[in-house]
């Protein structure tokens, strides 16, 4: 992948970054008149260095590269405005938060989480499969911003009430997909509802220092539930949500190698 770095230059990498150091400077500071850069340009740079991240997601040898190049990713894409509809906002977060993890930077987003709060999200709603979505990016936002007992009770609470509720919603939804031709929703679902179960998985790991049920096997348990949804995703050929699963993946290990219980 250095010949995406070479196509967009290094000098153009470099103004961006400082375009994202004036952003958080001058937001830092309250200073709501500056006049700032094109935010076009750091979104195209930030897509490049989350490619070179992503690239780097398989490869267990370069963990420091890895590192490097998720910290330079949040750097530049934590200053791109976020969308203004909450579920692609979310979605934003979320990607960025594993930028910030895998970038040793976990701080600056649980700061950033806390002081700018979780996009409101429709997480009754009679859609189910807009649902479930929306709640499955809130438990893991909750989980990254981890703001006191009350994110982590949340987790296990939202868990617990798509559970409950999944009899009652699920049938008509999947028939209301058959009907229309897509099964690819249908294994979007079901890869949602693995990042969902990984998400309680962990939290209850950050929160006890053991899996559910006291289990202890912690990591063998993520493992599986990201290899489901990975699975589903291919089954549906959900790239997109492909690229998600992975970043998660990977976040959910760091931050089980950095849980004071694993230290």
């Amino acid at each position: 992948m250095s010949w995406l770095m070479e196509a967009i230059g290094q000098d153009r990498v470099d103004r961006a970054e400082v375009e994202a150091s004036r952003r958080r400077v001058a937001a830092a500071l309250g200073m709501e008149e500056v006049e700032y850069g094109d935010a076009n340009e750091l979104r195209e740079v930030g897509a490049v260095l989350e490619t070179l991240l992503f690239d780097l997601l398989a490869d267990n040898d370069h963990a420091d590269a890895l590192r490097e190049a998720s910290a330079r990713a949040f750097q530049v894409c934590r200053a791109i405005p976020l969308p203004p509809e909450p579920v692609e906002a979310a979605e934003w977060l979320l990607r960025l938060a594993c930028m910030a993890i895998l970038g040793d930077r976990g701080a600056d987003i649980r700061r950033l989480l806390v002081d700018d709060g979780i996009p409101e999200l429709h997480v009754d709603g009679d859609d189910w499969g807009r649902r479930v979505w929306a709640t499955t990016l809130d438990i893991w936002l909750r989980l990254v911003r981890k703001h006191g007992w009350e994110d982590l009770d949340r987790i296990q609470e939202s868990v617990a009430v798509l559970r409950s509720e999944q009899d009652a919603h699920e049938p008509a939804f999947l028939d209301g997909l058959q009907d229309a031709g897509r099964q690819d929703l249908a294994w979007q679902l079901i890869a949602e509802y693995h990042l969902a179960k990984a998400a309680e998985i962990l939290g209850v790991f950050v929160g006890q220092g053991v899996g559910p049920d006291g289990r202890f096997d912690v990591r063998q348990q993520l493992e599986s539930q990201f290899d489901r949804a990975l699975g589903a995703c291919d089954r549906g050929r959900l790239v997109d949500l492909e690229v998600s699963v992975r970043l998660l993946a990977r976040s959910a290990s760091v931050l089980v190698d950095n849980s004071i219980w694993t230290v």
